[in-house]
């Protein structure tokens, strides 16, 4: 019996002992998480060069290219808060990560209000001015929620500006 107490004993120090780190260790691995976290925080928002949008279809490809690519960094965003929890959460960086992506709609929405613009004053007729604002504010709408149904909103929309 006093072999088994002792084993015992012996087996919960071991794992106390084993949980122990050393100090550098410790160090080590906040500098790990802090470059962890640096490199999740980290925002790309690019002046990427927009075709010209000076004819319906090619403005009609940017929305399109400008929603897929809303879509993809609202994914990388939805990735990014998965390895922070998985990292340890920390507030501030939780906030940089929507802040990015708040940044990169603005941007995308700066990008393309002189297009829609130029397509505006060119339109040839009320109805298709009218098919072109409606296209443009659901475009919008789905920037912003990014969820299904203002998707769909902004496929039909477009869909019968693309067939005026």
């Amino acid at each position: 019996m006093k072999t088994i107490i002792k084993a015992i004993t012996f087996s919960a120090a071991l794992f106390t002992l084993a949980g122990c780190a050393s100090p550098e260790q410790q160090a080590a691995d906040r500098e790990a998480k802090q470059a962890e976290l640096a490199r999740i925080t980290q925002c790309d928002v690019q002046a990427r060069n927009t075709e010209d949008g000076a004819t319906k279809s090619s403005f009609i490809s940017l929305l399109e290219k400008e929603a897929r690519s809303a879509s993809a960094d609202a994914f990388i965003a939805d990735q990014k808060h998965q390895q922070l929890m998985l990292t340890g959460y920390d507030g501030s960086a939780s906030s940089a990560i929507n802040d990015c992506l708040v940044q990169q709609r603005k941007a995308r929405l700066d990008r393309i209000e002189p297009v829609f613009s130029k397509r505006k004053a060119a339109a040839k007729s009320g109805e298709e001015k009218k098919a072109l604002i409606e296209a443009y504010s659901a475009w919008e709408a789905y920037l912003k929620a990014l969820s299904p149904s203002a998707k769909q909103e902004f496929d039909n929309k477009l869909a019968f500006y693309k067939n005026m």
